[in-house]
């Protein structure tokens, strides 16, 4: 009994070793996303400064268990890229503009 123990314990720990490598994989593909949209606003003198916090959420909202990274540009679309386009439009965020994204009230949120 003892060692059935020990091997469901050595299946769960195996398996969030690899929600954690997943995990750690999306914020890897947020900070590549994020290096994109960096150079596309450069080139419209638009600055942006993504917190650690905000990409932390964009990945774990991005992150599916069984879908695993394939949503998250998607939500780097709705939640980033929509809101600052927004801005733009609306002329808040203009050629010059600093921006900062930071995560407030668990949405992200867009500031000038």
């Amino acid at each position: 009994i003892v060692n059935l123990q020990i091997q469901a314990i050595e299946k769960r720990l195996k398996k969030q070793k690899i929600f954690i490598n997943v995990s750690d994989k999306a914020k890897e593909i947020v900070n590549l996303q994020i290096q994109a949209i960096e150079k596309r606003l450069k080139k419209q003198k638009i600055f942006i400064n993504v917190s650690d916090k905000a990409k932390d959420w964009l990945a774990k909202k991005g992150f599916d268990e069984n879908l695993g990274a394939r949503p998250l540009k998607r939500v780097i679309q709705t939640e980033l890229l929509d809101k600052l386009a927004m801005q733009i439009v609306e002329k808040k965020v203009h050629e010059g503009s600093e921006v900062k994204v930071e995560v407030v009230k668990n949405n992200i949120e867009i500031k000038t």
